[in-house]
């Protein structure tokens, strides 16, 4: 599965800080959301093939939630994280 490449890369170190994260890895760290949407927009023409994709979905959600508490963890919190990301692009 991709996420679990993804993963084993370990592209992401849980002692990293914002300003020494790799910009080329950020899209990365969007993985887990883009597979539980296309889980959930997934066609499925019986039940219970569509409580399967639901199941899948909600695996990538819940290793977003995973992976967005270690970002915190990491970078302070998400409005901070936004905060210096919008100063960022107001410098440029």
């Amino acid at each position: 599965m991709l996420s679990a490449r993804v993963d084993t890369l370990a592209l992401f170190s849980p002692n990293e800080k914002f300003d020494e994260l790799f910009v080329g890895h950020m899209p990365y760290m969007t993985v887990h959301y883009v597979l539980a949407d296309l889980e959930l927009g997934a066609r499925a023409m019986e039940p219970e093939d569509r409580l399967e994709r639901i199941r899948r979905a909600a695996v990538s959600l819940r290793d977003i939630l995973t992976q967005s508490q270690l970002t915190e963890q990491r970078l302070g919190s998400i409005e901070e994280l936004f905060v210096t990301i919008g100063g960022l692009r107001s410098c440029s």
